[in-house]
């Protein structure tokens, strides 16, 4: 979906299978923002519809990826009807329902429900049709099973179909009279000669969720300043994404790496958290972070485990060792958490990273993440490949900085400062970058900046090993 050309006074999207089946455009798709680059957006209209020569095929696999908006779009709010996604696709029709999101295929007039998903969010969803021949020409037996981002969530009981194959124009985001389109955006549409294996739809729904994604900056927290609204106080997120920390009254702000940090005190009233955290496959975790030394005999009886973030049943989690000489992470969905003696210190400004990288595994025909660890802009470990049930979150995860929960019991003592969160894996050289902050500048003369503000740093070199470089391949700087 990365371009629209005119051809005949046409508005195509080339095939870029070769097979010259190219899609013709209604006015109402136009082009946008995707996963990975440009993708095709359905107003909604009588004008949203595309279509495609479609050839006969017995089995057969449609795969997309699809973002459905919240609303049913001009032509079908506040009506009962249905949606479709594909029409006439040799005997094939998919539509959704306006009033929920439950989703309906039909072969040769046969129909099945094949579950649903959420609107607001990218997914990855394939149906499969597949079919055996029988005893008597032109009958078959055939399966119908529907896939969302790669996992199984509906499979039919056995179908008997006759007349399968048939050539013809088929409609992609509209039924055939175009009075019934969906409203979101499309983008990575193929359709295959053949029925897909359960392996080879995960396979896909990585490569369409991950292959070719810039990483986004999804929140970011300077740790600058407090908000009060209505009594509640709020650290903004400064990438206006709307992800603002809602902050308890165990916090403060106080002295931090870049001006200002905020000051989490120990107690169960020491806790942030926003809500609604978008959905997101691989991701990167980035912030400063000093544990207080008094946090040796925490404030709460048993909090051997405080928290630097922490989701949802621990998913994800990254806590600290109430001693500062360990990390302790546990991606999304994984069952366990994998332990990290990094050597840290207490009461030292150290800047953390961890980047959790999606993956699939053939021996285990899962999805798979591992996290990668960096301390003050060095790769220092990799974490080991666990299986994850789930390519992408749950939608509206909500993520705690600094307890495991509003009034929890796991709460930070230290100050945190600059936490930032990707939609992606950030690289190393992202890592270092980040750390480094704002370019440096030379002291051995005199200079000007244009900036406002500028951070003035070197390096201190060291005779022999010290707490704060002690198994840390990393430079030590003075700001």
């Amino acid at each position: 979906m990365d371009e629209i050309i005119q051809e005949s006074g046409a508005r195509l999207i080339a095939d870029a299978s070769g097979n010259s089946r190219d899609l013709t455009l209604g006015d109402g798709c136009l082009l946008t923002n995707g996963i990975a680059g440009p993708c095709l957006f359905f107003d909604g209209t009588s004008d949203a519809w595309s279509s495609f020569s479609g050839p006969a095929t017995g089995s057969r696999t449609v795969s997309m990826l699809f973002r459905r908006e919240h609303g049913n779009g001009p032509l079908l709010e506040g009506q009962s009807t249905y949606p479709y996604m594909i029409d006439k696709f040799s005997n094939m029709r998919i539509h959704f329902a306006t009033a929920n999101d439950n989703v309906t295929v039909y072969m040769t007039g046969q129909s099945r429900s094949c579950g649903s998903f959420s609107r607001g969010v990218w997914h990855h969803l394939s149906w499969v049709y597949e079919q055996t021949d029988t005893a008597e020409p032109n009958v078959y037996n055939g399966t119908l099973k529907a896939y969302c981002d790669g996992i199984l969530i509906s499979s039919s009981a056995p179908l008997t179909l006759t007349n399968t194959a048939s050539a013809g124009t088929a409609y992609l985001g509209n039924q055939s009279n175009k009075t019934r389109p969906v409203f979101g955006c499309i983008d990575e549409v193929r359709i295959y000669d053949g029925a897909l294996t359960d392996a080879q739809v995960k396979q896909e729904a990585l490569r369409g969720m991950e292959t070719g994604r810039s990483v986004r900056l999804l929140g970011h927290w300077d740790m600058e300043s407090l908000t009060e609204t209505n009594g509640v106080f709020v650290m903004l997120d400064q990438t206006g994404n709307g992800l603002d920390l809602e902050v308890g009254d165990g916090c403060r702000i106080t002295n931090g790496v870049f001006g200002n940090a905020m000051n989490f005190g120990g107690n169960t009233n020491a806790y942030s958290f926003f809500t609604n955290c978008p959905v997101v496959s691989s991701w990167s975790f980035a912030g400063w972070a000093r544990q207080d030394p008094a946090s040796v005999t925490p404030l709460i009886a048993g909090n051997t485990y405080p928290r630097i973030f922490c989701g949802i049943g621990n998913q994800p989690m990254w806590h600290m060792g109430a001693a500062g000489d360990k990390l302790a992470f546990q991606g999304y969905g994984h069952a366990a958490s994998q332990e990290h003696v990094l050597r840290v210190g207490l009461g030292i400004w150290t800047h953390y990273a961890v980047v959790s990288r999606m993956g699939y595994n053939s021996d285990s025909n899962s999805f798979t993440s591992a996290p990668e660890f960096y301390v003050n802009g060095q790769h220092i470990t990799n974490g080991t490949e666990l299986v994850t049930a789930k390519l992408i979150w749950n939608p509206g995860n909500t993520i705690y900085f600094g307890n495991n929960s509003k009034n929890g019991a796991r709460p930070f003592m230290g100050d945190f400062d600059d936490f930032r969160f990707y939609d992606g894996p950030l690289s190393a050289q992202e890592v270092s970058d980040i750390y480094q902050g704002a370019a440096q500048v030379s002291a051995g003369a005199d200079f000007t900046v244009a900036s406002e503000q500028a951070a003035l740093r070197g390096a201190a070199s060291e005779s022999e090993a010290t707490p704060i470089s002690i198994g840390l391949r990393a430079q030590t700087f003075w700001t």
